[in-house]
């Protein structure tokens, strides 16, 4: 199966563009700081007696701000960036508008892939609650220069056949082996055959040491690494 997504260019940091509960939290908050100093120096240090509607401009920043925990909880990050052309994984390469880079002649792969639209940002108390998955990231160098692009994945189900995929292009060695490359497959991807096998055939090889190759595995207890030693590192 082809993978095929947008690619993403960002403009500005997640932090310069708030969303509208940030907005509204933030301007809420300052006027209700602001004006509950200026009421508070003014009629109780200085005795000067303060129209009631300031009352209610104070206590309709405070509504806004608990308005803003309502709101974020269906919101989504904002998009500080745009969409420009397309990247597909093929089994063999990558494609980007009509250019192939094959695994076989890239090196330093960097991956970073995992959010997608609509999981959690983890704020619980303040921002938006969803993302829009456009934080993914690759890099590579191919003939001494650099690439790197951020994509759009819209389903957690592209993230993980993503990662499938990852484990076929390393564990096949369509690109050329380096230890850094075992450290972007997750943990849920480690305990199937192929990786299995690629980890043994390291260890075989001396590419990697024993209780490295058996942590890269995973195991559940001390019998267990036991077994595993001895089935792997003989």
């Amino acid at each position: 199966m082809t993978l095929y997504f947008r690619i993403f260019h960002p403009i500005k940091k997640k932090g310069w563009n708030l969303t509208f509960s940030e907005k509204l939290s933030n301007y809420s908050l300052a006027i209700a700081f602001c004006l509950g100093t200026a009421l508070y120096f003014i009629e109780d240090k200085w005795n000067i007696k303060i129209p009631y509607y300031f009352s209610w401009i104070l206590l309709t920043a405070f509504f806004g701000h608990i308005l803003s925990f309502i709101i974020r909880l269906k919101e989504h990050e904002n998009v500080n960036g745009f969409f420009e052309g397309n990247i597909r994984f093929e089994s063999e390469y990558i494609e980007t508008d009509n250019t192939r880079f094959f695994y076989k002649d890239i090196s330093n792969l960097k991956v970073s892939v995992g959010d997608y639209y609509g999981k959690p940002t983890g704020n619980y108390k303040y921002g938006p609650s969803y993302t829009n998955g456009l934080s993914n990231f690759i890099s590579f160098t191919l003939d001494d220069e650099y690439k790197e692009f951020y994509f759009e994945i819209n389903t957690e189900y592209y993230v993980e056949y993503f990662y499938g995929n990852l484990v076929n292009i390393i564990c096949q060695e369509k690109i050329k082996y380096n230890r850094n490359y075992l450290d972007f497959i997750p943990s849920s991807h480690r305990d199937n055959t192929q990786f299995r096998k690629f980890i043994t055939k390291l260890l075989k090889e001396k590419k990697i040491g024993c209780t490295e190759g058996l942590l890269i595995m995973g195991y559940s207890s001390d019998e267990e690494a036991k077994e595993m030693r001895a089935k792997y590192c003989s």
